[in-house]
């Protein structure tokens, strides 16, 4: 019985990049479902898939045969089938979110390939295709991106790219003319294409917050990182740091961020590195700073001023 397993993920991932138009896409996915067995899931199963579907907004849940045709389907007449963007992100991250594949999209990747957490969502059908839908939508279906875009709420915290990164000088330009059309949006992100972010000739929006993410192949580049850090965008780095590995088991996994040694080992690791002010990820998003008695996004957000509520150093550990 074929298996849709992390490689055959990452090969389709790559042969989407050689897609020259959507029909070639809807093409690569009804050619891979066909390879792959009709999905009968045990009990367990279906409790996952039905709160799997209730997130999504599917009427019923699906394995990869059919979500991979249901999705063809939808690109083939003009629509998507998952919502472009995560109206309220994961258990990580309260905040609107968008995502496409990584590796493919990620040009300045470095050793942060070699951790990277963004393939633990290729598990299940939902968290590979979305980021599979969006990247095909950013190469063939810009205008649908643009529509939802535009949909979104007021006056909300956008996280751009938990997934995957701005990965040609087009894209960067196509999010930043976005980001200047809704000043209301408050974005973030976390990027390794600094190349690209440095040669935009464009207007940067004062909304968005650039986090220079540590593993990128640039980190050992002095003139490039001095750049980067005086972009008029940056805030500061977000540095994932060496600590012991029994943070990282699996009795401890989420866990450890309600851990205070793990929180000292963080901020020791971080300023052995030769950072002073750090604060180490509480794990979930926007409950990190306590601002005027509320507490802030230290990743993205801003006084009333323009000034970043917290200018140090952001650091996780290594998971």
């Amino acid at each position: 019985m074929a298996i849709f397993t992390n490689a055959k993920a990452m090969e389709m991932a790559k042969e989407l990049r050689r897609c020259r138009s959507m029909r070639e896409v809807v093409a690569l996915l009804r050619r891979v479902a066909s390879t792959l067995p009709v999905t009968k899931p045990g009990a367990s199963q279906k409790k996952r898939w039905r709160k799997a579907a209730r997130r999504a907004g599917r009427a019923k849940p699906m394995g990869w045969r059919e979500s991979m045709l249901a999705l063809a389907d939808a690109l083939e007449s003009g629509g998507v089938y998952y919502a472009i963007f995560a109206m309220h992100g994961n258990k990580k991250l309260p905040f609107v979110a968008f995502s496409v594949l990584p590796f493919v999209t990620c040009p300045g990747m470095g050793a942060c390939g070699e951790d990277c957490y963004s393939r633990k969502a290729w598990r299940t059908p939902g968290g590979f295709l979305r980021q599979f839908q969006n990247t095909a939508l950013m190469m063939f279906g810009k205008r649908l991106i643009i529509n939802a875009f535009r949909d979104l709420p007021e006056d909300i915290t956008f996280r751009l790219y938990v997934d995957g990164d701005f990965d040609s000088p087009v894209t960067v330009r196509f999010w930043f003319n976005m980001l200047n059309q809704r000043p209301d949006i408050e974005c973030y992100g976390y990027s390794k294409s600094w190349e690209l972010l440095l040669s935009y000739d464009g207007k940067y929006p004062s909304n968005y917050t650039l986090n220079i993410s540590s593993g990128s192949k640039y980190d050992g580049d002095p003139e490039m990182v001095e750049a980067i850090k005086h972009l008029a965008i940056t805030r500061n780095w977000f540095l994932a740091v060496p600590v012991d590995k029994r943070f990282a088991r699996k009795e401890k996994g989420y866990n450890r961020y309600r851990d205070p040694e793990y929180h000292r080992a963080v901020r020791a690791s971080a300023q052995a590195l030769g950072y002073l002010k750090v604060l180490s990820c509480p794990g979930t998003c926007g409950d990190c700073v306590v601002h005027d008695g509320e507490n802030a996004h230290a990743c993205g957000a801003k006084r009333a001023d323009g000034s970043h509520v917290f200018n140090g150093v952001v650091a996780i550990g290594i998971h």
